[in-house]
């Protein structure tokens, strides 16, 4: 391969390395809906009053979590391309 084939390539995968994300499946939120049924089954044993908001809101924190581990760490990736330019250029 030429020297502008492989520069190409290796933008190529920069390029789209970065821009590829993934997003949380059905299965990812399991353990927020067990988490919930637990909550909500103790507070109903204990009598509370609010247990059907206080599940709910548990299941919203452990939801957001969920989506928020599935989103980019922009720093590290800018990190790691600035360490790979530095690279480049020496």
């Amino acid at each position: 391969m030429s020297n502008l084939t492989l520069i190409c390539v290796f933008l190529a995968v920069i390029f789209f390395g970065v821009s590829v994300n993934a997003s949380p499946t059905s299965d990812d939120f399991i353990p927020c809906q067990k988490m919930a049924v637990i909550i909500l089954d103790n507070c109903l044993k204990e009598g509370g009053s609010s247990c059907w908001s206080d599940s709910k809101s548990h299941y919203k924190i452990c939801r957001q979590r969920v989506i928020q581990s599935y989103l980019p760490d922009t720093e590290r990736i800018r990190a790691e391309q600035k360490i790979r330019e530095e690279r480049e250029v020496q």
